[in-house]
């Protein structure tokens, strides 16, 4: 009886997690921080301890298989800007005073073989790099192969620069004006204007037109993670869109109501999720499929599970090398016993 209850109880805290969660009425366009390389989503939601507030980088890989998560790491702050690439996210945070620098950091995602999970690289702490000026407007944060790009406005304009082996350097000749933001999409980096026309940079360090028209009436902002260039669009009242770039002009996917607090849309591996934080540190997500536009039920996340079919298949890998190794001493022992008998 008590079990019966107790699953009550549980289905009861579900619906009602799914009901205060629901996207409503939107309370403006507050985003969350957040970052996606088209397999692994970051970002970053809210949780009130005794101590105060915290701010959690929860992730969610495609291989999870599952509407789950894990939580990374704890913050001391939100992050000013976030950029994803290869299991790789970058962060850099605001400067905590007007004379401070801003910090960055990295940390990778990396799947355990024995148990399917996934743990963050370094474990115990994200890696430290080099900080960045504490002055002027951070304009985004690129992942690149070996590094990240930024970019910062001041009073002189804006000015791209590069985190390699010896540091930040400035990136010759940038193309970038006052008005542009720096993101990521399909691997490569973007500067995008207020109207939403992006020039890209090629894979040797050149940049020029993506070859797409501009977002339009409605832009926001370009979809990170997305497998192309993608734009979440502001329509009438609480709705919002996402557009896919083309040449010819945008081409609608996917229509949605925006939540009632800070949400994120981001590109999850043929199609996008949006995420909604559900209070203390936990979130919820939608898929929108990436033909039909069909933007599936709000699910919260759980934990992500570990794989117990991986420690089966270790186990038998394990018996069965031990097994092959026995069996191979005891042939050996016969043919030395048979040897040895030949002999006499």
């Amino acid at each position: 009886m008590n079990r019966v209850f107790a699953v009550c109880g549980l289905c009861i805290a579900v619906c009602l997690a799914l009901c205060t969660v629901r996207p409503a009425h939107a309370g403006g366009d507050r985003t969350l921080a957040s970052a996606s390389d088209g397999t692994h989503a970051w970002f970053v939601v809210e949780r009130t301890r005794a101590g105060g507030t915290e701010w959690v980088l929860l992730h969610h890989a495609t291989a999870m298989n599952c509407d789950c998560v894990r939580e990374a790491f704890t913050l001391p702050r939100v992050p000013e800007a976030m950029s994803a690439l290869r299991g790789t996210l970058w962060l850099v945070l605001a400067p905590e005073s007007v004379s401070a620098r801003r910090d960055v950091y990295s940390v990778t995602a990396v799947r355990n073989p024995a148990t399917g999970a996934f743990y963050s690289d370094p474990p115990t702490r994200m890696a430290i790099h080099p900080s960045l000026p504490g002055e002027g407007e951070l304009r985004g944060i690129a992942a690149i192969e070996d590094g990240v790009l930024v970019l910062r406005s001041a009073t002189a304009g804006a000015t791209l620069e590069e985190l390699g082996s010896r540091g930040w350097t400035a990136v010759i000749d940038p193309p970038a004006t006052a008005g542009m933001r720096l993101v990521l999409v399909a691997g490569r980096p973007v500067l995008v204007d207020a109207a939403g026309v992006t020039t890209v940079r090629a894979a040797d360090g050149r940049w020029g037109s993506s070859g797409n028209a501009a977002a339009g009436p409605g832009f926001m902002q370009l979809i990170s993670g997305a497998s192309r260039g993608a734009a979440l669009m502001r329509l009438e009242g609480d709705q919002r869109a996402v557009d896919y770039l083309s040449a010819s002009g945008p081409l609608r996917l996917a229509t949605f109501e925006a939540p009632d607090r800070a949400f994120t849309v981001l590109g999850l591996g043929d199609g996008f999720a949006i995420f909604v934080p559900t209070g203390e540190g936990g979130a919820a997500m939608q898929r929108i499929d990436s033909v039909g536009g069909v933007v599936g039920p709000l699910a919260v996340m759980g934990a992500q599970p570990s794989d117990a079919t991986a420690w089966v298949c270790l186990a038998a890998v394990v018996v069965g090398s031990a097994g092959a190794a026995s069996g191979a001493l005891l042939r050996r022992s016969w043919r030395l016993k048979s040897a040895a008998a030949e002999r006499r």
